[in-house]
């Protein structure tokens, strides 16, 4: 009698997935009968197959979470050249009203991103894609998305706990804001939770605190505090636009940057030498020099009056000299053709010194697209005048 083979069984993966609960192996088929179907399913297979539907659940969940948060995530592409506080001017100035950005950001794309707490804000950020103009004529590309807050919130008692502690501390008479050596405030020290303000997500609950009536502090004591990393306090500067006189004395900031991400605030009063970068200086006036870069206005630098001295360099790695020491050559009368052509000229070196004296590198490189990349010097001149003219 002539033998039967078995014919293949086609429907092997299209009725819906069995796992057998007493598989012996982690790879072996399991196989069962239902209606007169059998089904078979790998369990290395169910496991990728239930492990994605498990990713999805929890990206769904976490969406949900940042809708639900109100923070929104703000991109603007291509802003890297673009300094945080031209942005925020040019969106305030477009949208009318203030901007309260948390944690501004330069990412490796070129974008510049930051944070906005409520969504009602986000969606008035988005209609001003393409539409806000910096100062300088770039009209800004921006995206927009619910996220997370940057860094994990403290709860609402810890919340209530510090802005009971920030009342006390703050002083309406003088408007000064006094936080040095925080973590041994006798609040804080007999709260359950310990909140030091080197922790981010205390002073991002400060900045939030202060983001409704930081307009009335002029001065803020930070001293002793154990800071390093100035990104979450730099959040206080869209939100305490006032502050003059800053004390930073006793902590561990080791790098001149992280001081620049303060630059937004107008100090004229600076207590910052007690902290390690000071050490990378060699003489005492090079430090000045530094301080004096990043906050222009300062007249008192750590208790000691600021001599700004009025120097020449024009850009190059020398040292430099009193403007009185230069021997002048007399001054002579404008050569020009006419007043239209002067009007041209003056706007024309208004406008690049203007760039090339700034303190921000920023605004120096955008000079770079006046020069090409072989000369040194240019000059046109229109020989159809004739010398008597002149």
């Amino acid at each position: 009698m002539a033998s039967r083979m078995r014919r293949p069984n086609t429907n092997v993966y299209r009725s819906r997935l069995v796992y057998g609960a007493h598989s012996s192996s982690t790879n072996q088929p399991t196989t069962s009968r239902s209606s007169g179907v059998r089904r078979t399913v790998n369990k290395s297979v169910f496991e990728r197959i239930s492990g994605r539907l498990s990713v999805s659940k929890r990206q769904k969940s976490t969406a949900a979470t940042a809708r639900a948060s109100g923070w929104t995530r703000i991109t603007v592409r291509n802003g890297k050249d673009l300094s945080g506080s031209e942005i925020i001017a040019a969106l305030e100035d477009f949208l009318k009203s203030p901007v309260h950005p948390f944690c501004i950001s330069n990412l490796d794309n070129s974008d510049v991103t930051f944070y906005v707490r409520k969504s009602e804000e986000g969606s008035a950020i988005l209609s001003a894609s393409r539409r806000a103009t910096t100062s300088s004529g770039r009209k800004l590309i921006i995206e927009t998305q619910s996220a997370s807050p940057p860094c994990i919130e403290l709860v609402d008692s810890d919340k209530e706990v510090l802005k009971q502690v920030l009342d006390s501390l703050f002083c309406a008479g003088t408007h000064h804001l006094n936080l040095g050596c925080f973590s041994q405030n006798t609040v804080i020290r007999n709260h359950r939770e310990y909140m030091p303000v080197n922790r981010n997500s205390v002073m991002l609950a400060i900045a939030i605190l202060l983001s409704e009536q930081g307009g009335v502090i002029h001065s803020i004591d930070l001293s002793n505090n154990r800071l390093r990393h100035l990104d979450y306090l730099a959040n206080l500067v869209s939100f305490t636009r006032n502050v003059i006189a800053l004390d930073l004395n006793e902590n561990q900031v080791d790098s001149v940057d992280e001081l620049r991400k303060l630059s937004g605030w107008k100090l004229s009063q600076l207590n910052v030498k007690q902290n390690p970068f000071y050490k990378d200086f060699k003489s005492e006036s090079e430090y000045h020099r530094a301080m004096l870069s990043v906050f222009p206005q300062l007249t008192l630098l750590d208790g000691v009056p600021v001599v700004k001295e009025e120097t020449v360099n024009f850009g190059l790695d020398v040292p430099t000299v009193s403007a009185a020491q230069i021997n002048w050559p007399p001054a002579l009368g404008s050569f020009l053709v006419n007043d239209e052509l002067k009007d041209l000229l003056i706007r024309f070196f208004m406008e690049y010194y203007s760039c090339f004296d700034s303190t921000e590198t920023s605004q120096r490189e955008k000079l770079l697209h006046a020069y090409t990349k072989t000369s040194l010097f240019s000059l046109t001149a229109d020989v159809s005048y004739s010398t008597k003219d002149w």
